[in-house]
């Protein structure tokens, strides 16, 4: 079960922070969200690269502000057990136990102020890829947990005159409970597809 440790909170608030400013020429946050404290959020990215967890919480750090929680896949937890320490928890989407790991989480997201990281692309993809196909679970923690806000989040990296890169962590909030996963998939397609618009835009100005 996650534990939320205040040392190592703190920890990793310090740790993020510096490898986020010597890794990347900057990280900005694109959206905009109305919030109330006792909100839950179950926050849906992309899942391309080993950064991903570090943007989620960079982005809960400096905007959302919830109690941070993730689902991580149960060999890499077991791997590093750390991230229990701050709030992951395992899944594993090719045992039956997976029913009692989404469960677990529909649950924090009926509480009050709890944030949930769920990456329903499973494995990384790249992330130029055209279309978006999503897990199933996606469907029925969307189905489980209706009264929390969900919210849409995607990351693109761009150079272009810097040695180091530019991260621009988008992020809409959306409505799609009732949907299956693969018309949640299609919605989050057209979501990505508007980002890559608007990180145009950004980067024009």
């Amino acid at each position: 079960m996650p534990r939320h440790t205040s040392l190592y909170i703190r920890f990793f608030n310090w740790y993020t922070k510096r490898i986020l400013r010597s890794d990347f020429h900057d990280v900005r946050v694109v959206g905009d969200i109305s919030l109330k404290s006792t909100d839950s959020i179950l926050l849906i990215p992309n899942h391309f690269s080993w950064w991903d967890g570090f943007f989620a919480w960079h982005l809960n750090r400096v905007l959302l502000q919830k109690r941070f929680h993730v689902m991580m896949l149960e060999e890499q937890l077991s791997k590093h057990r750390f991230f229990s320490k701050i709030g992951a928890f395992s899944v594993n989407p090719h045992s039956r136990e997976i029913v009692e790991s989404l469960t677990f989480a529909s649950g924090l997201l009926r509480s009050k102020g709890n944030l949930l990281v769920f990456f329903p692309q499973g494995k990384f993809y790249c992330q130029h890829i055209a279309e978006y196909q999503f897990y199933k679970g996606v469907e029925r923690l969307v189905l489980q947990s209706a009264t929390c806000k969900t919210v849409f989040a995607n990351v693109i990296i761009d150079y272009f005159e810097n040695r180091k890169p530019t991260a621009v962590i988008h992020f809409k909030e959306v409505g799609i409970a009732g949907l299956s996963a693969t018309e949640i998939a299609k919605e989050y397609t057209a979501f990505a597809n508007d980002c890559r618009l608007n990180q145009q835009k950004i980067f024009k100005q």
